[in-house]
Formats: structure tokens, sequence, C-alpha cells
């Protein structure tokens, strides 16, 4: 069945009125990513049982949330 797509509105919040006005125009967040190099790939077998083809982004996590090793 086909929906059309709705408009978005944005919400316009106002900052708290305790915030330091220099602080008010900073934008929310910002993301860093590092360049992805290809050094080792792994089979196709074993990278569809851990979910990514890059060895080096498999890192599992240990106990509280931790990747291994890092």
């Amino acid at each position: 069945m086909y929906m059309p797509q709705q408009p978005v509105h944005p919400i316009r919040v106002a900052p708290p009125a305790a915030m330091p006005a220099e602080v008010k125009h900073l934008p929310l967040a910002s993301s860093y990513t590092p360049v992805q190099t290809f050094r080792s790939l792994m089979d196709d077998s074993r990278s569809l049982r851990k979910g990514t083809i890059f060895e080096e982004l498999y890192l599992p996590l240990e106990e509280g949330g931790l990747p291994r090793g890092r």
C-alpha cells in the first residue's frame, strides 16, 4: 500500500535560561570518524559469523561493555 510521505516539521526547543550565552550557539554534537584502511579481510564464512569483513573492526565486548584489548 502506498503511503505518501508526510512533511517533517522541526521542533525548536529553547535552551535553559541558566545556560551561558556562548554555549547556546554551539552545535549539539559532532562525530569523529577515522579513515578506514583495508588491511586484512576475513573470509566469507567467518565474516558472516562476526558481522564484519574487516579484522580490525571486530571488537567483541567484554564484561562492562568495553571492547577487548582496547
